[in-house]
Protein backbone atom coordinates (compact mmCIF):
# COMPACT_ATOMS: atom_id res chain seq x y z
CA UNK A 1 0.00 0.00 0.00
CA UNK A 2 2.64 2.54 0.50
CA UNK A 3 4.27 1.73 -2.70
CA UNK A 4 1.53 2.71 -4.16
CA UNK A 5 0.59 6.04 -2.58
CA UNK A 6 4.57 7.02 -3.51
CA UNK A 7 3.88 6.40 -6.76
CA UNK A 8 0.23 8.51 -6.79
CA UNK A 9 2.18 10.86 -5.19
CA UNK A 10 5.05 11.44 -7.93
CA UNK A 11 2.23 11.18 -10.95
CA UNK A 12 0.01 14.03 -9.11
CA UNK A 13 2.90 16.14 -8.89
CA UNK A 14 2.85 16.86 -12.65
CA UNK A 15 -0.27 18.67 -12.63
CA UNK A 16 0.90 20.83 -10.18
CA UNK A 17 -2.54 21.27 -8.74
CA UNK A 18 -2.82 22.13 -4.88
CA UNK A 19 -5.91 21.18 -2.70
CA UNK A 20 -5.54 21.63 0.92
CA UNK A 21 -3.01 22.32 3.40
CA UNK A 22 -2.68 19.92 6.02
CA UNK A 23 -0.46 18.80 9.22
CA UNK A 24 2.67 16.65 8.53
CA UNK A 25 4.30 14.30 11.23
CA UNK A 26 5.11 10.86 11.79
CA UNK A 27 5.15 9.76 15.67
CA UNK A 28 4.04 12.45 17.62
CA UNK A 29 2.21 11.96 20.99
CA UNK A 30 -0.58 14.48 19.89
CA UNK A 31 -1.94 15.48 16.94
CA UNK A 32 -2.60 19.21 17.18
CA UNK A 33 1.50 19.81 18.74
CA UNK A 34 2.52 19.05 14.98
CA UNK A 35 4.50 21.75 13.69
CA UNK A 36 4.97 20.86 10.11
CA UNK A 37 2.33 21.09 6.95
CA UNK A 38 2.70 20.43 3.55
CA UNK A 39 0.07 21.29 0.47
CA UNK A 40 -1.96 18.29 -0.82
CA UNK A 41 -2.88 17.66 -4.48
CA UNK A 42 -6.46 17.87 -5.86
CA UNK A 43 -8.17 14.24 -4.99
CA UNK A 44 -6.55 14.18 -1.23
CA UNK A 45 -7.55 14.56 2.02
CA UNK A 46 -6.38 15.62 5.46
CA UNK A 47 -5.50 12.24 7.73
CA UNK A 48 -4.34 11.08 10.89
CA UNK A 49 -4.11 7.69 12.17
CA UNK A 50 -3.90 6.40 15.67
CA UNK A 51 -0.99 3.89 16.49
CA UNK A 52 0.69 1.87 18.50
CA UNK A 53 4.48 1.79 18.32
CA UNK A 54 7.36 -0.41 18.87
CA UNK A 55 7.31 0.27 22.26
CA UNK A 56 3.53 -0.06 23.06
CA UNK A 57 3.16 3.64 23.15
CA UNK A 58 0.41 5.50 21.19
CA UNK A 59 1.37 7.80 18.16
CA UNK A 60 -0.33 9.81 15.53
CA UNK A 61 0.73 9.86 12.19
CA UNK A 62 -0.44 13.05 9.90
CA UNK A 63 -0.66 13.99 6.35
CA UNK A 64 -2.29 13.92 3.16
CA UNK A 65 -4.01 10.90 1.82
CA UNK A 66 -5.97 9.79 -1.35
CA UNK A 67 -9.89 10.13 -1.02
CA UNK A 68 -9.94 6.48 -2.97
CA UNK A 69 -8.10 5.33 0.09
CA UNK A 70 -9.44 7.29 3.16
CA UNK A 71 -10.99 4.33 5.72
CA UNK A 72 -12.20 5.95 8.56
CA UNK A 73 -12.33 3.17 11.71
CA UNK A 74 -11.43 2.43 14.82
CA UNK A 75 -10.53 -0.88 16.42
CA UNK A 76 -8.54 -2.46 19.23
CA UNK A 77 -5.46 -4.73 18.54
CA UNK A 78 -2.69 -6.57 20.08
CA UNK A 79 0.91 -5.63 19.35
CA UNK A 80 1.94 -3.09 16.90
CA UNK A 81 -0.27 -1.25 13.89
CA UNK A 82 -3.05 0.90 13.52
CA UNK A 83 -6.00 1.42 16.15
CA UNK A 84 -7.60 4.53 14.29
CA UNK A 85 -7.84 5.78 10.77
CA UNK A 86 -9.83 9.54 10.14
CA UNK A 87 -9.96 12.17 6.82
CA UNK A 88 -11.29 15.33 6.98
CA UNK A 89 -11.70 17.82 3.91
CA UNK A 90 -13.43 20.32 5.87
CA UNK A 91 -10.63 22.93 6.06
CA UNK A 92 -7.00 23.95 5.80
CA UNK A 93 -5.31 21.68 9.15
CA UNK A 94 -8.71 19.90 9.68
CA UNK A 95 -6.31 17.48 10.99
CA UNK A 96 -5.42 18.77 14.06
CA UNK A 97 -8.00 16.56 15.59
CA UNK A 98 -9.35 13.06 15.03
CA UNK A 99 -9.03 9.69 16.44
CA UNK A 100 -11.31 11.31 19.72
CA UNK A 101 -8.34 13.63 20.35
CA UNK A 102 -8.64 17.19 21.07
CA UNK A 103 -7.97 19.81 18.43
CA UNK A 104 -6.66 23.77 18.30
CA UNK A 105 -8.17 25.90 21.57
CA UNK A 106 -11.29 27.73 20.61
CA UNK A 107 -9.38 31.20 22.02
CA UNK A 108 -5.97 31.29 20.50
CA UNK A 109 -3.79 33.28 18.33
CA UNK A 110 -3.00 32.59 14.50
CA UNK A 111 -1.08 29.69 13.22
CA UNK A 112 1.26 31.53 10.77
CA UNK A 113 3.95 30.27 8.37
CA UNK A 114 7.26 30.45 9.87
CA UNK A 115 10.26 30.20 8.02
CA UNK A 116 13.55 32.70 7.68
CA UNK A 117 14.46 32.13 4.18
CA UNK A 118 11.70 30.65 1.62
CA UNK A 119 11.00 31.25 -2.11
CA UNK A 120 7.74 30.33 -4.17
CA UNK A 121 9.66 26.84 -5.45
CA UNK A 122 10.89 26.11 -2.05
CA UNK A 123 7.97 26.78 -0.34
CA UNK A 124 7.80 27.17 3.54
CA UNK A 125 6.94 24.03 5.42
CA UNK A 126 6.96 25.00 9.16
CA UNK A 127 4.34 26.32 11.44
CA UNK A 128 4.27 28.52 14.62
CA UNK A 129 1.80 28.53 17.37
CA UNK A 130 1.38 32.89 17.80
CA UNK A 131 0.41 34.06 21.04
CA UNK A 132 -3.37 35.83 21.57
CA UNK A 133 -0.93 39.35 21.46
CA UNK A 134 0.21 38.25 17.85
CA UNK A 135 -0.33 38.01 13.68
CA UNK A 136 1.29 36.42 10.85
CA UNK A 137 3.98 38.72 9.07
CA UNK A 138 6.16 38.07 6.04
CA UNK A 139 8.46 40.06 4.63
CA UNK A 140 9.04 39.96 1.08
CA UNK A 141 12.72 41.14 -0.57
CA UNK A 142 14.50 40.98 -4.34
CA UNK A 143 17.98 38.55 -3.47
CA UNK A 144 20.26 38.40 -6.93
CA UNK A 145 17.04 38.75 -8.84
CA UNK A 146 14.65 36.58 -6.95
CA UNK A 147 12.26 37.27 -4.23
CA UNK A 148 12.65 35.51 -1.04
CA UNK A 149 10.41 35.74 1.52
CA UNK A 150 10.84 35.64 5.60
CA UNK A 151 7.21 34.55 7.50
CA UNK A 152 6.38 34.50 11.28
CA UNK A 153 4.71 35.75 14.31
CA UNK A 154 4.85 38.94 15.01
CA UNK A 155 3.42 41.50 17.67
CA UNK A 156 0.29 43.49 17.11
CA UNK A 157 2.45 46.09 17.93
CA UNK A 158 4.69 45.98 15.21
CA UNK A 159 2.69 46.34 12.25
CA UNK A 160 1.97 49.66 10.38
CA UNK A 161 0.33 50.79 7.86
CA UNK A 162 1.00 50.57 3.70
CA UNK A 163 3.01 53.56 2.39
CA UNK A 164 2.43 53.47 -1.75
CA UNK A 165 3.47 49.95 -2.81
CA UNK A 166 5.50 49.20 0.50
CA UNK A 167 5.40 48.85 3.50
CA UNK A 168 8.08 51.12 5.80
CA UNK A 169 10.38 49.01 8.02
CA UNK A 170 9.59 49.63 11.76
CA UNK A 171 10.14 48.06 15.42
CA UNK A 172 12.91 45.72 15.86
CA UNK A 173 13.69 45.85 12.53
CA UNK A 174 14.38 49.23 11.88
CA UNK A 175 17.15 49.57 14.54
CA UNK A 176 20.41 49.62 12.09
CA UNK A 177 18.29 52.83 9.76
CA UNK A 178 15.90 55.25 10.34
CA UNK A 179 14.73 53.92 6.79
CA UNK A 180 14.99 50.97 4.18
CA UNK A 181 15.31 51.36 0.54
CA UNK A 182 11.40 50.79 -0.90
CA UNK A 183 13.27 48.93 -4.07
CA UNK A 184 14.71 46.20 -1.86
CA UNK A 185 10.74 45.41 -0.69
CA UNK A 186 8.04 43.59 -2.63
CA UNK A 187 5.92 43.66 0.66
CA UNK A 188 5.92 43.74 4.56
CA UNK A 189 2.36 42.57 5.22
CA UNK A 190 0.54 41.19 8.64
CA UNK A 191 -2.73 39.31 8.56
CA UNK A 192 -4.63 37.63 11.41
CA UNK A 193 -6.16 34.13 9.93
CA UNK A 194 -4.53 30.88 10.32
CA UNK A 195 -1.65 30.54 7.29
CA UNK A 196 -2.44 33.56 5.97
CA UNK A 197 0.82 34.59 5.83
CA UNK A 198 2.04 32.10 2.64
CA UNK A 199 2.83 34.91 0.11
CA UNK A 200 2.82 38.51 -0.02
CA UNK A 201 -0.65 38.30 -2.25
CA UNK A 202 -2.05 36.14 0.16
CA UNK A 203 -1.32 38.41 3.42
CA UNK A 204 -4.54 40.56 4.24
CA UNK A 205 -2.94 43.96 5.64
CA UNK A 206 -4.05 45.40 8.89
CA UNK A 207 -4.61 48.93 7.90
CA UNK A 208 -6.05 50.14 11.39
CA UNK A 209 -4.04 49.06 14.33
CA UNK A 210 -7.31 48.49 16.05
CA UNK A 211 -8.86 46.52 13.63
CA UNK A 212 -7.07 43.55 15.62
CA UNK A 213 -8.90 44.38 18.59
CA UNK A 214 -5.44 44.53 20.77
CA UNK A 215 -7.51 45.95 23.90
CA UNK A 216 -8.50 42.83 25.45
CA UNK A 217 -11.05 44.76 28.38
CA UNK A 218 -11.15 48.21 26.94
CA UNK A 219 -11.76 50.69 24.43
CA UNK A 220 -9.04 51.01 21.58
CA UNK A 221 -7.98 54.40 20.35
CA UNK A 222 -6.00 54.98 16.80
CA UNK A 223 -4.28 58.11 15.36
CA UNK A 224 -3.90 55.53 12.28
CA UNK A 225 -0.18 54.36 13.25
CA UNK A 226 -0.63 53.86 16.87
CA UNK A 227 -3.25 52.78 19.33
CA UNK A 228 -3.94 53.42 23.19
CA UNK A 229 -6.58 51.58 25.13
CA UNK A 230 -8.90 52.89 27.42
CA UNK A 231 -9.90 50.24 30.20
CA UNK A 232 -13.07 48.97 31.23
CA UNK A 233 -13.51 49.52 35.42
CA UNK A 234 -11.47 46.45 37.08
CA UNK A 235 -8.59 46.29 34.37
CA UNK A 236 -5.29 48.03 33.68
CA UNK A 237 -2.32 47.76 31.58
CA UNK A 238 -1.10 48.83 28.10
CA UNK A 239 -3.91 46.41 26.29
CA UNK A 240 -6.21 46.14 29.15
CA UNK A 241 -5.20 42.64 29.91
CA UNK A 242 -4.37 42.58 33.74
CA UNK A 243 -7.11 42.32 35.88
CA UNK A 244 -7.15 44.67 39.14
CA UNK A 245 -7.43 42.61 42.78
CA UNK A 246 -10.03 44.71 44.25
CA UNK A 247 -10.03 42.26 47.38
CA UNK A 248 -6.37 44.13 48.34
CA UNK A 249 -8.55 46.78 49.84
CA UNK A 250 -10.31 44.45 51.83
CA UNK A 251 -13.86 45.50 51.06
CA UNK A 252 -15.64 42.93 52.82
CA UNK A 253 -16.34 43.78 56.41
CA UNK A 254 -17.70 40.61 57.57
CA UNK A 255 -16.83 38.14 55.49
CA UNK A 256 -14.34 36.85 52.33
CA UNK A 257 -13.68 38.53 49.24
CA UNK A 258 -13.48 36.51 46.12
CA UNK A 259 -12.16 38.52 43.29
CA UNK A 260 -13.62 38.33 39.46
CA UNK A 261 -13.66 39.67 36.36
CA UNK A 262 -13.91 43.27 36.52
CA UNK A 263 -15.15 43.03 40.18
CA UNK A 264 -15.33 41.06 42.85
CA UNK A 265 -17.96 39.40 45.35
CA UNK A 266 -18.20 39.06 49.31
CA UNK A 267 -19.15 35.83 51.09
CA UNK A 268 -20.44 37.08 54.16
CA UNK A 269 -19.75 35.44 57.60
CA UNK A 270 -22.88 34.59 59.60
CA UNK A 271 -25.37 36.61 60.36
CA UNK A 272 -24.11 39.67 58.08
CA UNK A 273 -25.27 40.46 54.80
CA UNK A 274 -25.15 43.63 52.24
CA UNK A 275 -22.87 43.88 49.42
CA UNK A 276 -19.85 44.26 51.76
CA UNK A 277 -20.81 42.54 54.60
CA UNK A 278 -21.68 45.45 56.34
CA UNK A 279 -24.61 44.64 58.06
CA UNK A 280 -25.64 42.30 60.81
CA UNK A 281 -28.69 39.89 60.08
CA UNK A 282 -31.05 39.59 62.67
CA UNK A 283 -31.33 36.07 62.71
CA UNK A 284 -34.10 35.66 64.83
CA UNK A 285 -36.51 37.25 61.94
CA UNK A 286 -36.97 33.43 60.40
CA UNK A 287 -38.32 32.28 63.41
CA UNK A 288 -35.03 29.63 63.15
CA UNK A 289 -36.05 28.05 66.15
CA UNK A 290 -38.63 25.12 65.48
CA UNK A 291 -39.53 24.80 69.00
CA UNK A 292 -38.29 27.57 71.21
CA UNK A 293 -37.11 31.15 71.82
CA UNK A 294 -35.06 32.82 69.75
CA UNK A 295 -32.24 35.36 71.25
CA UNK A 296 -30.56 37.06 68.92
CA UNK A 297 -26.95 37.92 69.18
CA UNK A 298 -23.80 39.78 66.91
CA UNK A 299 -23.11 37.10 64.38
CA UNK A 300 -25.26 34.85 65.54
CA UNK A 301 -28.36 33.27 67.52
CA UNK A 302 -29.04 31.37 70.62
CA UNK A 303 -32.49 29.42 70.62
CA UNK A 304 -34.12 28.42 74.09
CA UNK A 305 -35.76 25.31 73.52
CA UNK A 306 -39.11 23.90 74.81
CA UNK A 307 -39.53 21.35 77.64
CA UNK A 308 -39.08 18.09 75.50
CA UNK A 309 -36.69 19.52 72.38
CA UNK A 310 -33.20 19.49 72.15
CA UNK A 311 -30.83 20.59 68.99
CA UNK A 312 -29.46 23.86 67.74
CA UNK A 313 -32.77 25.25 66.62
CA UNK A 314 -34.93 22.82 68.72
CA UNK A 315 -35.58 21.21 66.27
CA UNK A 316 -35.15 17.47 67.65
CA UNK A 317 -38.42 16.04 69.77
CA UNK A 318 -36.67 14.46 72.86
CA UNK A 319 -36.94 10.52 73.40
CA UNK A 320 -38.53 10.84 76.93
CA UNK A 321 -38.33 6.91 77.51
CA UNK A 322 -35.05 6.53 76.92
CA UNK A 323 -35.13 7.28 80.80
CA UNK A 324 -37.54 4.88 81.45
CA UNK A 325 -39.83 6.97 83.24
CA UNK A 326 -42.40 4.59 83.96
CA UNK A 327 -41.24 2.18 86.25
CA UNK A 328 -43.99 -0.50 86.66
CA UNK A 329 -45.33 0.33 82.97
CA UNK A 330 -44.48 0.61 79.35
CA UNK A 331 -43.61 3.92 78.09
CA UNK A 332 -45.34 5.92 74.96
CA UNK A 333 -42.95 8.55 73.29
CA UNK A 334 -45.42 11.86 72.71
CA UNK A 335 -44.31 15.21 70.74
CA UNK A 336 -43.35 17.24 73.98
CA UNK A 337 -43.62 14.24 76.27
CA UNK A 338 -44.59 10.80 77.39
CA UNK A 339 -47.31 8.18 78.30
CA UNK A 340 -47.53 5.27 80.75
CA UNK A 341 -49.52 2.18 80.06
CA UNK A 342 -49.12 0.83 83.64
CA UNK A 343 -49.19 -2.72 83.98
CA UNK A 344 -52.06 -4.84 86.32
CA UNK A 345 -51.67 -3.59 89.72
CA UNK A 346 -50.01 -0.31 89.66
CA UNK A 347 -51.40 3.10 88.67
CA UNK A 348 -49.68 7.07 88.81
CA UNK A 349 -48.30 9.21 86.09
CA UNK A 350 -44.88 6.92 86.57
CA UNK A 351 -46.75 3.94 87.49
CA UNK A 352 -44.99 4.44 90.64
CA UNK A 353 -47.88 3.48 92.87
CA UNK A 354 -48.82 -0.21 93.88
CA UNK A 355 -52.83 -0.26 93.87
CA UNK A 356 -54.44 -1.89 96.60
CA UNK A 357 -56.67 -4.52 94.97
CA UNK A 358 -58.22 -5.53 98.53
CA UNK A 359 -60.33 -2.19 98.37
CA UNK A 360 -62.55 -3.69 96.19
CA UNK A 361 -63.47 -6.64 98.13
CA UNK A 362 -62.99 -9.30 95.25
CA UNK A 363 -62.75 -11.84 97.38
CA UNK A 364 -66.66 -12.78 97.49
CA UNK A 365 -65.88 -16.20 99.96
CA UNK A 366 -62.99 -15.42 101.67
CA UNK A 367 -60.31 -12.62 102.82
CA UNK A 368 -58.11 -10.96 100.58
CA UNK A 369 -54.44 -9.86 100.86
CA UNK A 370 -52.64 -7.50 98.62
CA UNK A 371 -49.92 -8.30 97.06
CA UNK A 372 -47.32 -6.42 95.28
CA UNK A 373 -48.70 -6.00 91.90
CA UNK A 374 -51.88 -8.29 92.49
CA UNK A 375 -53.81 -9.92 95.57
CA UNK A 376 -53.94 -13.59 96.99
CA UNK A 377 -57.69 -14.53 98.60
CA UNK A 378 -58.03 -16.86 101.31
CA UNK A 379 -61.53 -18.77 100.72
CA UNK A 380 -63.93 -19.49 103.53
CA UNK A 381 -64.28 -23.67 103.29
CA UNK A 382 -66.44 -24.63 100.43
CA UNK A 383 -65.69 -21.95 98.33
CA UNK A 384 -62.75 -22.41 95.75
CA UNK A 385 -61.77 -19.47 92.55
CA UNK A 386 -59.43 -17.21 92.19
CA UNK A 387 -61.77 -14.87 94.08
CA UNK A 388 -63.52 -17.84 96.25
CA UNK A 389 -66.78 -17.69 93.65
CA UNK A 390 -67.38 -20.75 93.44
CA UNK A 391 -69.63 -22.90 96.13
CA UNK A 392 -68.76 -26.77 95.04
CA UNK A 393 -72.05 -28.23 96.08
CA UNK A 394 -70.65 -31.89 95.13
CA UNK A 395 -67.74 -33.27 92.88
CA UNK A 396 -69.39 -32.46 89.85
CA UNK A 397 -69.51 -28.99 90.20
CA UNK A 398 -65.79 -29.24 91.51
CA UNK A 399 -65.13 -30.48 88.10
CA UNK A 400 -67.33 -28.20 86.17
CA UNK A 401 -65.37 -24.96 87.94
CA UNK A 402 -62.12 -26.51 86.68
CA UNK A 403 -60.87 -27.25 90.12
CA UNK A 404 -60.32 -30.64 89.20
CA UNK A 405 -56.96 -32.12 90.38
CA UNK A 406 -57.11 -35.73 90.29
CA UNK A 407 -59.46 -38.27 92.28
CA UNK A 408 -58.95 -37.70 96.03
CA UNK A 409 -60.27 -35.72 98.94
CA UNK A 410 -62.33 -31.98 98.68
CA UNK A 411 -64.24 -29.76 100.68
CA UNK A 412 -67.56 -28.90 99.54
CA UNK A 413 -70.19 -26.89 101.21
CA UNK A 414 -74.17 -28.78 100.77
CA UNK A 415 -76.13 -27.71 98.70
CA UNK A 416 -79.35 -27.47 101.50
CA UNK A 417 -78.07 -27.07 104.47
CA UNK A 418 -74.08 -25.63 103.38
CA UNK A 419 -73.02 -28.03 105.28
CA UNK A 420 -69.01 -27.88 105.66
CA UNK A 421 -67.59 -31.49 104.95
CA UNK A 422 -64.71 -33.57 103.01
CA UNK A 423 -65.86 -36.28 100.63
CA UNK A 424 -63.89 -38.01 98.22
CA UNK A 425 -64.25 -37.63 94.31
CA UNK A 426 -63.48 -39.70 91.37
CA UNK A 427 -62.74 -37.62 89.05
CA UNK A 428 -61.75 -39.99 86.20
CA UNK A 429 -64.37 -42.79 85.87
CA UNK A 430 -66.55 -41.82 83.09
CA UNK A 431 -65.55 -38.33 82.54
CA UNK A 432 -65.13 -37.66 86.19
CA UNK A 433 -67.16 -35.45 88.89
CA UNK A 434 -68.45 -38.53 91.24
CA UNK A 435 -68.86 -37.93 94.46
CA UNK A 436 -68.42 -41.25 96.41
CA UNK A 437 -70.78 -42.57 99.26
CA UNK A 438 -69.35 -46.22 99.74
CA UNK A 439 -65.86 -47.70 99.31
CA UNK A 440 -64.97 -50.90 99.88
CA UNK A 441 -62.02 -52.61 98.52
CA UNK A 442 -60.33 -54.64 101.51
CA UNK A 443 -62.82 -55.47 104.51
CA UNK A 444 -60.61 -53.21 107.12
CA UNK A 445 -64.10 -51.47 107.78
CA UNK A 446 -66.88 -53.56 109.04
CA UNK A 447 -70.01 -52.65 106.97
CA UNK A 448 -72.58 -54.16 109.62
CA UNK A 449 -73.96 -51.27 111.00
CA UNK A 450 -77.48 -49.93 112.13
CA UNK A 451 -78.93 -47.22 110.78
CA UNK A 452 -77.97 -44.27 112.97
CA UNK A 453 -74.43 -44.80 111.86
CA UNK A 454 -75.39 -45.18 108.37
CA UNK A 455 -76.82 -42.05 108.73
CA UNK A 456 -73.99 -40.40 110.05
CA UNK A 457 -71.35 -42.26 107.78
CA UNK A 458 -68.33 -44.35 109.59
CA UNK A 459 -64.66 -44.93 107.90
CA UNK A 460 -61.86 -42.84 106.60
CA UNK A 461 -62.12 -41.63 103.60
CA UNK A 462 -58.45 -42.39 103.51
CA UNK A 463 -59.39 -46.26 103.01
CA UNK A 464 -62.67 -47.85 103.22
CA UNK A 465 -65.69 -45.31 104.37
CA UNK A 466 -69.47 -44.66 103.93
CA UNK A 467 -70.53 -41.17 103.46
CA UNK A 468 -73.21 -41.13 104.98
CA UNK A 469 -76.27 -38.44 105.24
CA UNK A 470 -75.08 -35.79 102.19
CA UNK A 471 -77.51 -32.70 102.37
Amino acid sequence: MKVFLYIATVTLAIHKVEGLTCLQCKGIPKPRICNKVVDCYAGESCSVEQVLNEFGETVYNLGCLQNTVCNNFTRSINGHGVTCSECCKTKDLCNSNGCSQQGYPEHRGPICYNCPLHTDSGKCHNIEFCSTGEVCNIVGKNMFSETVYTSSCISKHACKPMEGNHVAIIGKRDVSMDKRSHEQHICDSCCSEDLCNKNCTTAQLLIDPCQSNPCNHGTCKSDGHNFRCECAAGFTGSICDKDIDECVSNPCVHGTCIDRVNGYVCVCNQGYNGSNCQHDIDECLSNPCVHGTCIDRVNGYVCVCNQGYNGSNCQHDIDECLSNPCIHGTCSDRVNGYVCTCNQGYNGSNCQHDIDECLSNPCIHGTCSDRVNGYVCACTQGYTGNNCQYNHTDCATILRHGDNKGDGIYTISTWKTHKIMDVYCDMTTDGGGWTVFQYRFNGSVDFYRNFSQYENGFGNLHSEFWLGKFS
